[in-house]
């Protein structure tokens, strides 16, 4: 049976046409293919802008004692895939008063990690190549003071 079809391709006065569906099926595919890169992704195709999903609350850091012993001890971790959707986000995240708290992000991760006594707010960004949405959440420090001496 196979011999059958297979002739086709030597005689000159036989087409493909016997194979339709295997021709689009054929072309079908070198679109799709001419069109992606290498993981099959349109490159073309448009992302979608970021999107607010949830919401931060603020945090209230409450040390027993001096920050500088129990600073890492009390770094609060907030995944943003909680509160960011969308794809290929990069994030970033700033602190009004770094004298308060500083911040970082590895990978989808904010830490907030106090510094000394304040409140500040801390602005996070997330971002794409169609846009960036924001959101902001305050942080408060409170140690207490120290007792009198007598």
């Amino acid at each position: 049976m196979i011999g059958k079809y297979c002739r086709c391709l030597d005689s000159p006065n036989r087409s493909l046409i016997r194979f339709p569906s295997f021709i689009a099926v054929a072309c079908a595919l070198l679109v799709f293919l001419g069109a992606c890169d290498d993981n099959g992704v349109d490159p073309d195709a448009e992302l979608d802008e970021p999107q607010l999903v949830g919401a931060f609350e603020n945090l209230t850091f409450e040390p027993e004692a001096s920050i500088s012993d129990e600073a890492e001890e009390l770094a609060e971790d907030i995944d943003l895939a909680d509160t960011f959707a969308g794809e290929e986000l990069t994030f970033s995240a700033s602190a009004a008063d770094e004298s308060v708290v500083i911040t970082s992000i590895e990978d989808e991760i904010l830490t907030v990690t106090p510094v000394s006594n304040g409140e500040t707010n801390v602005s996070v960004e997330a971002a794409n190549e169609a846009g960036e949405v924001n959101d902001t959440f305050e942080a408060i420090v409170q140690i207490p003071s120290p007792p009198d001496s007598p």
